[in-house]
């Protein structure tokens, strides 16, 4: 299943990249106990940068995400590839409008079962997700003198 989201952030495209191109950025986006990144590597021209994820989504469930960039266009597009009992593929992409970049989120998943209930389930949760992981980016990129920067 295919779905898409954006969010407007009053920044320049070049500073909302440049922080979103280093995945060890994005647990700033969902805060929770329940995620951390395990291992990670930013390469300096963006394709082959990965990064693998573990997340506790219910007591006792513990799964791992590998993801990888396979496209990368500086201030325009990040193509992340990623597996776990679900597999798909997110692309991000950032266009210039006026002082500010437009972000757009557009995912596409499935589960390896190839399981239609399990695929809308899924869906439900992460559109949910989605959208707060956003505005979370927006609130970020546009508070006053805050430049965030990839965790140690």
């Amino acid at each position: 299943m295919s779905e898409s989201h954006s969010v407007y952030i009053g920044a320049p495209v070049e500073q909302v990249f440049n922080w979103f191109k280093d995945p060890r950025n994005w647990l700033t986006l969902n805060p929770t106990s329940r995620e951390e990144i395990t291992q990670s590597h930013v390469t300096p021209e963006g394709v082959g940068t990965f990064h693998v994820w573990k997340m506790r989504p219910a007591p006792g469930v513990q799964f791992e995400i590998f993801g990888v960039f396979t496209e990368f266009v500086a201030n325009k597009r990040i193509v992340d590839k990623w597996s776990m009992a679900l597999e798909g593929t997110e692309t991000y992409t950032f266009d210039a409008e006026g002082s500010g970049t437009r972000v757009t989120l557009s995912r596409r998943r499935q589960s390896v079962w190839r399981l239609g209930a399990l695929d809308k389930l899924v869906d439900r949760a992460e559109r949910r997700e989605d959208h707060r992981a956003l505005e979370r980016l927006k609130a970020l990129m546009e508070s006053s003198g805050q430049r965030a920067t990839a965790a140690g």
